[in-house]
């Protein structure tokens, strides 16, 4: 299943977004699907040309038809993220 902020008809389930600067999370929200988007696109644009290392990591959960819960995952390392934190 691919990461899709318009996949969900309920615009209130919940996702998570990270961002971690660094080794270290900085900021950890929950908001509805509704919200994450339009937070999600915002910090990715104000971290691409940061010095600093940062990540931003968006996840949500969903279930298959069998009932198995899959995480569904959207992150965005910047530049400086990138060639600090290779193995990542």
């Amino acid at each position: 299943m691919d990461f899709n902020f318009n996949n969900f008809g309920d615009i209130n389930q919940q996702v998570t977004i990270e961002i971690q600067l660094g080794n270290q999370i900085v900021e950890k929200t929950q908001l509805p699907t509704i919200f994450a988007k339009q937070h999600f696109l915002q910090v990715v644009q104000q971290i691409k040309n940061d010095g600093r290392p940062i990540k931003i990591k968006c996840t949500m959960y969903d279930y298959t038809e069998t009932g198995k819960m899959i995480e569904n995952s959207l992150t965005f390392r910047n530049l400086a993220f990138l060639n600090n934190f290779k193995e990542e």
